[in-house]
């Protein structure tokens, strides 16, 4: 039996929706819910009537949201297609429904649109190469960092603008820290919202994980529509800064050099999870505890992701540099982190 939907507005978005064969073959489209063109209004309907309502606009989606809520309608059936341009489906991850838990977390997003335009930003690595001092020097710039910054906070006053964490180890096995964070823009991929570990004014934003794609790593500075993955955290920042307006980034602490540890379990995913040994891979002597687990950095994907990223910036005028003070990470231009600074200052 096919979930029973109606969808709203009567719009060039839901009815493109509602002629898409993958859309029929998985809904039976019950009408259109639209009090200003022809459709069926839903007053006191049983909610047995219907499974789930798609509204389907991106400029009015809190009112017609807040209208179905007084007229009595569940929350749970309640779904979001708020994507302006349709593309071929084949999952219902890839139609960009949104439910009404990361409804907040859309309007943020379109509200950091340019918000930086025309800056530059520090996107900064973990690495061995990362010195405090020169996180103290960025207090006043634009910058991104991500995962266990948190561990040089004890020697600076520096806090990142925003902080991301997308690797599914590091998030559940440091939640009550990351929870902590404050003076900062928190963003973290919608999959972690099945994590059970919510964290509140966080911004939750769409990641496409599509390693088996032909064009594989594809490259979307639009958060709105989905960030691709890119086996980097790094690679996520690149299409964030680029979204909030940013034309000179600079990467620091991006050694891209790590030793693997020995030991390792393969988990319920069949992915090898490393069982740490002893920390040498990041400026933090306590970055990872012997015995805790972590992600094998895939290097190759890097580079290919890295690679797509710099095509991206050159064909639209912006500027990527690779200031770490040590570093392995060829893609970009190198300049030295000091230098930065100077021709700030000329």
């Amino acid at each position: 039996m096919k979930t029973r939907v109606y969808l709203a507005p009567y719009n060039d978005i839901s009815l493109e929706l509602s002629s898409d064969i993958s859309f029929k073959e998985r809904y039976d489209l019950l009408g259109f819910i639209d009090k200003n063109k022809r459709g069926t209004a839903i007053v006191n309907r049983a909610a047995s009537d219907f499974d789930f309502i798609f509204i389907c606009s991106p400029n009015y989606f809190e009112e017609i949201y807040g209208e179905f809520l007084c007229q009595g309608v569940e929350k749970r059936k309640i779904l979001f297609h708020i994507k302006k341009t349709m593309q071929i489906i084949d999952s219902l991850e890839m139609v960009n429904f949104y439910n009404h838990n990361i409804l907040d977390s859309y309007k943020k997003i379109k509200d950091l649109k340019d918000k930086h335009k025309n800056k530059r930003a520090f996107l900064i690595g973990n690495g061995p190469s990362l010195q405090i001092n020169d996180l103290s020097s960025l207090k006043d710039e634009v910058t991104f960092a991500a995962n266990k910054i948190y561990l040089a906070y004890e020697k600076t006053d520096w806090r990142p603008t925003y902080y991301l964490v997308e690797d599914d180890l590091v998030y559940k096995q440091n939640y009550k820290k990351i929870v902590q964070i404050e003076d900062s823009i928190k963003l973290f991929p919608q999959y972690a919202l099945d994590w059970d570990k919510k964290i509140e004014k966080a911004i939750y934003f769409s990641m496409k994980y599509k390693p088996n794609d032909i064009d594989f790593p594809q490259f979307n500075p639009d958060p709105l529509l989905g960030i691709y993955w890119g086996s980097t955290v790094i690679f996520s920042m690149i299409q964030w800064a680029i979204y909030i307006g940013i034309k000179e980034i600079y990467l620091i602490g991006v050694d891209f050099n790590f030793t693997e540890s020995e030991g390792y379990v393969i988990n319920e995913h069949g992915r090898k999870d490393l069982i740490c040994d002893g920390e040498i891979n990041h400026f933090h002597k306590d970055y990872r505890k012997i015995g805790e687990k972590w992600n094998l950095p895939n290097l190759e994907i890097q580079i290919k992701s890295f690679t797509k990223a710099k095509e991206y910036a050159q064909e639209h005028g912006i500027k990527i540099y690779n200031a770490s003070r040590e570093t392995k990470l060829n893609i970009f231009e190198k300049m030295p982190f000091d230098d930065v600074f100077k021709e700030n200052d000329e």
